[in-house]
C-alpha cells in the first residue's frame, strides 16, 4: 500500500499537469494553434524541471501503465467505431491506396534509412517507420475551420485507415518474445491469438449490444461504450489474445451494427476527450526525455525531412486516381500531422520500454525521436495550411 504522503505526491503532480493543460487549451484554442503541440512542449518543460534533484511532477509505474492501457482501449475503440463499410466509395479506395504506398515506401526505404542513421535494430526501425504512417487532420480544423474541401477528405480518409497501420507497432510490442525461435510455431501463435482477440471483442460487442438497449439515447450509453471497450481488452487478454485487437472488434462491430449515425466519444467538444488528450500528450512529453543539443536535433530533422520525402514519392505514385495539381501533391505531402493514436503508441511503448516488461533493442533510442517527429509534423503542419493558398495554390477552406 502506498503511503499517504506518496498518495498526495500523485494527486499533487496529476492537478498540476491537469491546470497547466487546460490554461493552455484555452490559450491555444483562442489563437487557433494545435494544443496538442503546446501540451508536448510543456511536457517536455515539466519532465525536464526538478526540485532537489527529483522531477517536479512525478508519477509510479502502475499509474503509467493503467493510462497508456485506458488510452490505447478509447483510442482505438473510437478509431475503430468510425470505420463504416457502407462509406466505402471511389475516393475512399483511393485514399486507401494512399496509405498502402506510403506505408509500403516507409517499410521498403524509410525502414532502412532509420537503421542507417540511429544504428538500432531491425524491429525498432521498422516500429518507428510504421508509427510515422498515421495522421490526424482533426487537430488542424481548429485552423481550416471544418471545411469540406477535396483535400480535407483526402486527408480524412487516410487518417482513417492509416490508424490502423499505426496499431501494428502495440500488437508487435505484445507479440514480441525473443525466446521463440520456431517461426512456424511463432506464426501459428500468431493467427491463434489474432483470431481468439476477434472472436472476444465480436462476443463483448454482442452482449453490449443487448445492453445498450437499455441506455439508448441516455446519458449513460458512453459510459456503457467505455466499459466494455476495456472489457473487450481484458478478456482478450486474460483468453491469451491480444486486448487492442479485441477493442478494434468491438469499435468495428458497432460501427457498422448499432451506431446510425456518425458517433465520436473523443468528438469536439467532447470533455472527456478533452481532458484524456490533457493527460496523455502531458505525460508522454513527460516520460520521454529530449536531449536538444545540436546533434539530436539535426539527426530529427534529417529524419523528418526524410520522412516528408519519401510521402511526397507516395503521393506522386497515386496522384492520378486523385487528378492532383502539383501544388496539390506537395500540400498533401506536406500536411501528415500525427495525432492521439500515435501519442498512445509512442506512451505505451515508453511505458512498457521503461518498466522492462518488454526489452525490444533501440526502442529507447528511437522514442525521443518519435516525440521529435511528432512535434515537427504538426507545426509543419500547420504552416503549410496557413501558407496553403500563397505557396501550394491550394485553398483548403473553400468547400467542393
Amino acid at each position: 500500500m502506498l503511503p499517504i504522503s506518496s498518495i498526495s505526491e500523485i494527486v499533487a503532480s496529476f492537478g498540476v499537469l491537469v491546470l497547466a493543460g487546460i490554461l493552455i487549451s484555452s490559450y491555444s484554442f483562442r489563437f487557433r494553434m494545435p494544443d496538442v503541440l503546446v501540451l508536448i512542449l510543456a511536457g517536455m518543460f515539466f519532465g525536464g524541471v526538478k526540485y532537489h534533484g527529483v522531477p517536479l511532477l512525478s508519477f509510479p509505474l502502475f499509474f503509467l501503465v493503467f493510462i497508456s492501457i485506458f488510452s490505447l482501449c478509447i483510442l482505438f475503440f473510437d478509431a475503430s467505431s468510425v470505420f463504416r463499410w457502407n462509406t466505402f466509395h471511389t475516393f475512399s479506395w483511393r485514399s486507401l491506396f494512399l496509405v498502402l504506398s506510403f506505408t509500403l515506401l516507409l517499410l521498403c526505404v524509410y525502414s532502412f534509412f532509420v537503421r542507417w542513421i540511429l544504428d538500432v535494430s531491425w524491429i525498432s526501425s521498422i516500429m518507428f517507420s510504421l508509427m510515422l504512417a498515421g495522421t490526424a487532420p482533426e487537430f488542424l480544423l481548429q485552423i481550416v475551420g471544418g471545411a469540406k474541401s477535396r483535400i480535407v477528405q483526402v486527408l480524412n480518409f487516410e487518417s482513417l485507415f492509416s490508424s490502423f497501420v499505426v496499431l501494428i507497432p502495440v500488437i508487435i510490442l505484445f507479440f514480441y518474445a525473443p525466446s521463440i525461435v520456431a517461426i512456424n510455431v511463432f506464426a501459428l501463435s500468431i493467427i491463434s491469438r489474432i483470431a481468439l482477440s476477434f472472436g472476444v471483442g465480436v462476443l463483448v460487442a454482442l452482449l453490449s449490444w443487448k445492453v445498450l438497449h437499455f441506455f439508448s439515447a441516455s446519458r449513460y450509453s458512453s459510459s456503457a461504450l467505455l466499459c466494455s471497450a476495456i472489457l473487450s481488452y481484458v478478456l482478450a487478454e486474460l483468453f491469451g489474445g491480444v486486448g487492442i485487437l479485441g477493442v478494434v472488434a468491438l469499435g468495428i462491430f458497432f460501427g457498422n451494427v448499432y451506431f446510425k449515425e456518425d458517433f465520436s466519444i473523443l468528438g469536439f467538444p467532447s470533455v472527456f476527450g478533452k481532458f484524456l488528450y490533457i493527460i496523455l500528450f502531458g505525460l508522454t512529453g513527460i516520460i520521454t526525455p529530449i536531449s536538444f543539443t545540436l546533434e539530436f536535433l539535426g539527426i530529427s530533422l534529417l529524419l523528418f525531412f526524410a520522412h516528408i520525402l519519401v510521402r511526397l514519392v507516395a503521393v506522386f505514385m497515386v496522384r492520378g486516381s486523385f487528378h492532383f495539381s502539383l501544388g496539390e501533391i506537395f500540400f498533401v505531402a506536406c500536411t501528415a500531422p500525427k495525432g492521439g493514436a500515435v501519442a498512445t503508441v509512442i506512451f505505451t511503448l515508453a511505458v512498457f520500454s521503461n518498466s522492462g516488461v518488454v526489452i525490444i533493442p533501440g526502442i529507447g533510442i528511437i522514442l525521443p525521436f518519435a516525440v521529435a517527429l511528432f512535434a515537427y509534423s504538426l507545426l509543419f503542419s500547420m504552416i503549410s495550411v496557413v501558407l496553403s493558398k500563397k505557396i501550394f495554390g491550394v485553398d483548403v477552406k473553400e468547400k467542393e
